[in-house]
């Protein structure tokens, strides 16, 4: 019996130090081995015989045709000044065109577009336009359709464009190598009095280490993700969409499986609103999760570290074992209890004692933001508990077969 209990506690060690590790090296690891391995390839870069080749840039090559998509659903409170700031980009006006992909809007947007920009101004803008709402994806495969540029560039009604976006994010496509370019996008939170609500400083810092991880990866050319709100693909490579499946996920992994890479354009900046409301928050990392899910799975050639090494670890550190982190968040918890109940030696509780004082700090970060507080440590835990419900739903409706094709 002694020897049993001795050999359950040796397995129960084991799977405390694999949850706490992969952990670890989702939230922190491989970020960190990231920055390592720039610095290595920065200096072979370096150390590497003969000078760099010229970049080609636009100065010597004209700027190709761009084709502006925006999703909308009852965006009429909006449209105008989204239109305005694309056309306020100093781009050419013979090269570039809005198209407004309407899906199922009751609100007249169709007709107020048209009242304001139908004929008034030298870069067309169209409307794509569905009675019925058969969601955003199936909304953009119709208005691609239309398209004849050059370049389609993503974007959403609350989204706005910095001044020289355009042209920074048709930049990178002078290297016949690049498919698709993810722009820089900055979350503000919405105008309000005191202090930001822990939805919004959480995702803040969430934010900020998701942008440099992005970058890394497209530095290191593995880059296999995108932000919906502001990403740029070659017509060519555009392939038609699940309608359960947003174009976040798939233009990356479509474009990578074309054997082209995607760019990563930190001159892009975009602007977008972070929401503050935190059930809003778990709904939609659980919306985003489930679709993202789906999607990567679509390609799982790409998850195959024996084919694509240097992908298959970046989308299974970046995306899949993250979205696993409830689970394992669960095993560490179940495992460390069950060590501090079998063990016999004060350290084999100390695990449990962590989990306890895990679970102390969050619950005291949700009283403060109850109470539109925040205390430094616990709020963030609070953040990330909330952040791995929104895993854990989206894994839940996976599991069922639940399929999403509305635009919010």
């Amino acid at each position: 019996m002694a020897r049993l209990v001795t050999v359950i506690q040796v397995v129960l060690v084991g799977l405390v130090v694999l949850f706490a590790g992969l952990l670890v090296h989702v939230y922190a690891g491989y970020l960190r081995c990231l920055r390592l391995l720039d610095r290595l390839a920065a200096r072979r870069r370096a150390a590497a015989p003969g000078a760099p080749p010229e970049p080609v840039t636009h100065a010597t090559t004209p700027l190709p045709h761009v084709t502006v998509l925006v999703g909308v659903h009852n965006e009429a409170h909006q449209i105008i000044d989204r239109i305005a700031n694309v056309l306020d980009q100093a781009y050419p006006a013979d090269r570039l065109e809005v198209v407004i992909a309407s899906d199922g809007s009751t609100d007249g947007i169709e007709q107020l577009v048209e009242l304001r920009f139908g004929g008034s101004t030298p870069r067309p803008v169209h409307v794509v336009h569905a009675a019925e709402r058969a969601g955003k994806s199936a909304m953009q495969n119709r208005a691609i359709a239309t398209v004849t540029s050059n370049v389609v560039v993503f974007t959403d009604a609350d989204t706005r464009f910095a001044p020289g976006f355009l042209t920074a994010i048709v930049a990178p496509f002078v290297d016949d190598a690049v498919g698709a370019v993810q722009a820089e996008l900055l979350f503000a939170g919405p105008a309000a009095d005191g202090p930001p609500s822990t939805a919004g400083a959480s995702q803040g810092r969430y934010w900020r280490t998701e942008l440099e991880i992005r970058s890394r990866e497209a530095t290191l050319g593995v880059l296999a993700v995108s932000s919906g709100a502001c990403i740029a693909v070659r017509r060519e490579l555009w392939v038609p969409l699940d309608p359960a499946i947003g174009e976040d996920c798939m233009i990356p992994l479509d474009v990578v499986m074309q054997g082209r890479k995607v760019a990563y354009a930190v001159d892009a900046v975009a602007h977008d609103c972070a929401d503050e409301d935190l059930g809003e928050v778990v709904r939609t990392r659980a919306r985003m999760t489930l679709r993202n899910w789906q999607g990567t799975w679509s390609r799982p050639a790409l998850l195959n570290p024996l084919r694509h090494p240097g992908y298959a670890f970046a989308l299974w550190s970046h995306k899949v074992l993250r979205w696993l982190s409830p689970i394992w968040l669960l095993g560490l918890a179940v495992s460390s209890v069950a060590l501090a109940i079998l063990g016999h030696h004060p350290l084999t509780a100390a695990p449990a004692a962590g989990v306890l004082v895990f679970a102390v700090a969050a619950a005291a970060g949700g009283l403060a933001e109850r109470r539109r507080r925040r205390l430094p440590i616990c709020s963030s835990l609070y953040a990330f508990v909330l952040a791995n419900t929104g895993f854990f739903l989206g894994l839940v409706y996976a599991l069922r077969g639940t399929r999403i094709t509305s635009y919010r």
